[in-house]
């Protein structure tokens, strides 16, 4: 379940926020109920191409660190589908809330992406 602190920072991520804590105290009453909440979803109709951009960046060579250890929090969307049609199938609802991510280290996705384009990862980092 969600145990981080969640910060809504425009009006999509504060109606969201508000209607997530109604069903949870019971304001907005429902049989049952399982809420998802993804980090950056990233997926073929990724309009914004951030996943793209980086491989690019990487590949010309243009990359560089700020902080190897950076945390990054990208999820396929397929992964999304995915455990979405398992709540479905197996009708799963638990009442609660659920953090989707899968959290790794800048360096551990840029080695990722730099091992599947067939290029060597960056070395530069910025101080």
């Amino acid at each position: 379940t969600t145990q981080s602190a969640y910060y809504p920072e425009n009006v999509y991520e504060v109606s969201k926020a508000q209607a997530q804590e109604a069903i949870e105290n019971g304001e907005m009453p429902v049989a049952s109920y399982i809420i998802l909440q993804p980090t950056n979803v990233i997926g073929e109709g990724d309009s914004t191409k951030k996943l793209l951009n980086l491989m690019h960046t990487v590949q010309k060579k243009k990359f560089f660190y700020l902080n190897k250890a950076a945390r990054v929090n990208y999820v396929y969307v397929k992964k999304i589908v995915s455990v979405v049609q398992q709540i479905i199938d197996k009708q799963h609802y638990t009442n609660s809330s659920y953090l989707i991510n899968d959290p790794l280290t800048i360096e551990e996705l840029v080695q990722m992406i730099s091992t599947e384009i067939g290029s060597s990862a960056p070395q530069r980092s910025l101080p």
